[in-house]
């Protein structure tokens, strides 16, 4: 592969034939993959920015001036998509993280006044609830509460991802509350 070949491509596509930028992808594809990889956070996300940027740069080729470096021309569009595609990730994952500690903040400060209040009833009434749980729930929340486990290490350990825990300790929780209110044990919110 030399930029000869690259070269010819690209003016085959400039003068109308669309089957030559097969050939410029071809001749280029390896060398996109890597950057992405590089700098994206998740492998899967590199096949989907991958068409983009064959998209993008198939759009600009007016843009690339013959004779000069074109594999260095596509990593650089290449680059600049996995730079925004990169920012955009994180602060989504920022903006999630923020919204779990603030839940789980606010559910700490309920379980502290809910534990300060109940009677000595409480303790059978809670683990007769949490007996009531499906299978995995109830490792869920053994797991989190009993044994002081991260949702990272409960996930690794039941083969599910960190989100999966999240939503089963949301939906055990709200199962809990509404046990413990039918037993008359918990009558918050």
């Amino acid at each position: 592969m030399n930029l000869s070949d690259i070269d010819s491509a690209v003016r085959k596509v400039r003068e109308g034939d669309l089957e030559a930028y097969r050939d410029v992808i071809a001749l280029s594809e390896t060398k996109v993959r890597i950057v992405l990889a590089a700098i994206l956070p998740e492998p899967a996300m590199v096949e989907d920015l991958l068409q983009e940027v064959f998209t993008n740069a198939y759009f600009k080729l007016g843009d690339y001036q013959s004779g000069s470096d074109f594999f260095s021309w596509i990593k650089e569009i290449a680059r600049n998509l996995a730079l925004n595609e990169r920012r955009r990730w994180v602060r989504r994952h920022a903006a999630t993280r923020r919204f779990r500690a603030q839940v789980e903040e606010g559910l700490e400060r309920r379980l502290h006044d809910l534990t300060r209040r109940v009677e000595g009833a409480a303790v059978p009434a809670i683990r007769e609830c949490v007996e009531r749980l499906e299978e995995k729930a109830r490792q869920v929340i053994e797991a989190y509460y009993w044994q002081g486990r991260s949702g990272a290490a409960i996930a690794k350990a039941l083969g599910h991802t960190t989100d999966w825990v999240w939503v089963i300790l949301y939906r055990a929780r709200t199962f809990l509350a509404r046990c413990l209110q039918g037993k008359g044990v918990f009558h918050g919110p």
